[in-house]
């Protein structure tokens, strides 16, 4: 939880910082995984916590490399050759930036990190 991607400020500025933590999330999502039956299932919280910050950094990933690889291919500006779909791109990710700054203020609350300290100190 002290990645510095928790913190992130802007999509695009922070998209490899946003990348790297979700390969860093990833191997604790599969560490808890493995841990989930020592600890009696406790740990599925946060396991669909983990899940789900994946595939919302994920998301944020793809429509960054959608929007890349189509300004390579493009001679002009998204925006002015298919303008409905660079609003579009822009409206989904405002909506899964949004998603993951929820998931990151979540999982950065002190009361549910000590949760998570209690699960794994009690294995």
């Amino acid at each position: 939880m002290t990645h510095p991607g928790w913190w992130a400020a802007d999509p695009h500025r922070d998209a490899t910082v946003l990348h790297d933590l979700r390969k860093r999330v990833k191997g604790a999502r599969y560490g808890l995984e493995n841990l989930a039956p020592l600890l009696g299932g406790r740990p599925s919280g946060w396991i669909e916590r983990f899940k789900a910050v994946q595939g919302c950094l994920g998301d944020l990933q793809d429509l960054q490399v959608l929007r890349a690889a189509l300004g390579e291919q493009l001679e002009r500006p998204l925006a002015e050759v298919l303008p409905s779909l660079a609003v579009e791109l822009e409206r989904r990710e405002g909506l899964n930036w949004g998603r993951w700054r929820l998931l990151a203020q979540e999982a950065l609350d002190p009361k549910e990190r000590r949760k998570l300290n209690q699960i794994l100190s009690a294995g």
